[in-house]
């Protein structure tokens, strides 16, 4: 399920971020057999929460599961090796998962998921908080009228508004970020669209919020800073250079925010007010990090960050990497390896495309 778009972007955010390449995959195998993974899913049913407790980092993966149509794993922020996430999965049937490409959770826990049909009809699946197992959606946002088209990103905003990023190249809702009102759902228009050739949104990644409103679309070469209510044609008030096709907003100590690019093999941290071609604060590239494809990145509770990696690593699995907060890393490039990483058999990962902590 990678697509060769994606591929060449991450591509062109490694040289503009000068992360040196850890090693490059092959083509991605058919997925894991998955009759005791839909067995499990459908004996667990739907639980009213994770065991052990979270905090959790949720991921999006894009493949496997039941039906290999993707499935979202919920680990413990502890996890760490070839940990299994047991019954804290959510996949099957009811779900209404198709690809998941990125996943958000509200403040209350609920759980958002952008699902792209690469040419079918996407959709986004919202579930209650604690929700695992083969769980129907709350909401779900699809058909003609949502201009989604090709999603590849979500994000929510303080009053509970959906932002969704649609990277078809052709059609309607092409190359945009679609607003939804917090309860949408069904065949509803969005209520703001951001798109138009004022707005250099091209090929448009995962999203981001900050408390203000707001909104940091990952622009794979840039990223595009737009303020809040943005709607229609109009132009970033900030353009942030090397980009990334992840990026995350953290409110970290001294009270000050930072946005967080993942692309290619490294992740770069900038500051809050960052415009034009910047050097980052900090980098985390090199050998020893693990870094293969990062594509989803969180940033959670004390500062440590969650990378998602789409490329295959040695042995052909997948996993998460987690890395110290900010405070912790070094000025300039960290050659760091994480301080946790989940990887093999147990883990259920398959393309973990998206990542969110809660």
């Amino acid at each position: 399920m990678i697509d060769q778009p994606r591929l060449k972007m991450a591509a062109i955010v490694l040289a503009a971020l000068a992360l040196s390449a850890c090693g490059s995959t092959s083509t991605v195998a058919p997925g894991p057999s998955s009759a005791q993974q839909a067995a499990k899913i459908q004996r667990d049913g739907a639980r009213p929460g994770y065991v052990p407790a979270c905090p959790c980092w949720y991921v999006a993966n894009e493949g496997g599961g039941p039906f290999g149509n993707g499935i979202i794993d919920i680990f413990p922020v502890s996890a760490n090796g070839n940990f299994s996430p047991g019954a804290n999965t959510i996949g099957g049937s009811n779900t209404g998962l198709l690809y998941p490409r990125d996943i958000a959770v509200g403040p209350t826990g609920t759980i958002y998921v952008a699902n792209s049909n690469e040419g079918g009809t996407d959709r986004v699946t919202v579930y209650t908080a604690g929700s695992s197992g083969n769980a129907t959606p709350i909401q779900t946002i699809s058909g003609s009228n949502t201009g989604l088209s090709d999603i590849l990103g979500i994000a929510l905003d303080a009053a509970g508004d959906i932002y969704v990023s649609s990277s078809a190249q052709n059609g309607p809702g092409a190359q945009s970020v679609n607003v939804f009102a917090p309860a949408a759902t069904g065949n509803v228009a969005p209520l703001r669209t951001i798109s138009g050739a004022l707005t250099g949104i091209s090929h448009p990644y995962q999203l981001a919020t900050d408390p203000a409103g707001n909104l940091y679309v990952a622009n794979s070469s840039n990223i595009l800073v737009f303020p809040p209510g943005a709607n229609g044609n109009v132009a970033p008030v900030r353009t942030i250079n090397p980009g990334g096709i992840g990026v995350a907003w953290h409110h970290g100590p001294p009270a000050v925010g930072r946005i967080y690019v993942a692309g290619g093999n490294g992740v770069a941290i900038f500051r809050a007010n960052a415009n034009g071609n910047v050097t980052p604060l900090k980098t985390i590239s090199g050998s020893l990090t693990d870094l293969n494809q990062a594509e989803g990145i969180a940033v959670g509770p004390g500062g440590a960050i969650f990378v998602g990696n789409i490329g295959q690593n040695a042995n052909g699995t997948f996993d998460v990497t987690k890395y110290s907060p900010f405070g912790v890393l070094a000025p300039g490039n960290n050659n760091v390896a994480p301080v946790k990483m989940i990887v093999g058999s147990n883990t259920d990962l398959w393309l973990p495309d998206g990542v969110a902590v809660h």
